[in-house]
């Protein structure tokens, strides 16, 4: 029972004696919290007003980079218009000369149609007499070709050759003699075998220009002449205004 006395005791006697270091800490802590609480607030209203006059300090060049993106897009604009005039001249151009040419093929080959109709008559003998002699080649040459085949010998390329020598040979007695020995003379080959008309090649690649103008050549003008470089300059200017530390305008593309 004493013993229970003397415990309370006890603890009542440490509980006294600590109050003094209790209340130390109480004033301490509240001391503390009245202090570092303004200087908290003090420490960020130092940092946010370092934030204004950085922020004040870059509204200059904030702003180069606004006056000059605007500028980039009235450049912009100026090339665009320019280039869709220049696309639709080009387009033009192309157009036109595919017509030009696909007009001239079909009015040489109706011109040298009605030649030929008009030679008839004249004519008549001369494409007979080819096409037998084309038939009688025909018969001779193909049972050569076939032996010669059978022997492994290239008939073709002999008959290449041979056809050569007689066009130099022709050549030459035609230089001397004024008249051909394996063609019909010149004024018959003139009415009913050849006539002078525009190439089917020319009328291809008319065409192919105009696939490249319309594929390659506009979209170009349209775009890296049309202005799209300035457009692209001008909003990554107006980006540079948003972020914390700005480039010059002319550092920006």
């Amino acid at each position: 029972m004493f013993g229970d006395i003397f415990g309370k005791l006890e603890r009542a006697f440490e509980t006294i004696a600590n109050i003094p270091s209790m209340i130390a800490d109480a004033i301490k802590n509240a001391i503390e919290k009245m202090i570092r609480v303004p200087l908290d607030g003090i420490m960020d209203m130092i940092e946010n007003f370092k934030r204004i006059i950085c922020f004040l300090q870059s509204v200059p060049l904030r702003m180069r980079n606004i006056t000059s993106g605007m500028d980039n897009i009235f450049k912009g604009i100026a090339k665009k218009h320019e280039a869709i005039g220049k696309s639709l001249g080009v387009g033009f151009d192309s157009t036109s000369n595919l017509f030009m040419y696909s007009g001239e093929w079909a009015k040489t080959r109706l011109e040298c149609f009605i030649h030929f109709i008009l030679n008839l008559y004249k004519c008549i003998f001369f494409y007979i007499l080819k096409a037998i002699f084309s038939i009688l080649c025909v018969i001779i040459l193909s049972p050569v070709k076939f032996i010669g085949g059978l022997f492994g010998i290239d008939m073709q390329e002999n008959f290449d050759k041979a056809e050569k020598g007689l066009d130099m040979l022709d050549a030459f007695f035609y230089s001397i003699f004024g008249f051909h020995l394996i063609y019909f003379p010149e004024s018959i080959r003139k009415d009913c075998f050849t006539c002078v008309r525009l190439k089917d090649s020319a009328v291809s690649n008319a065409a192919d220009k105009l696939e490249t103008t319309f594929n390659t050549k506009i979209p170009y003008i349209m775009t890296e002449e049309g202005g799209d470089p300035e457009f692209r300059r001008a909003r990554n200017q107006f980006k540079e205004t948003s972020v914390l530390v700005p480039r010059e305008p002319h550092n920006v593309h």
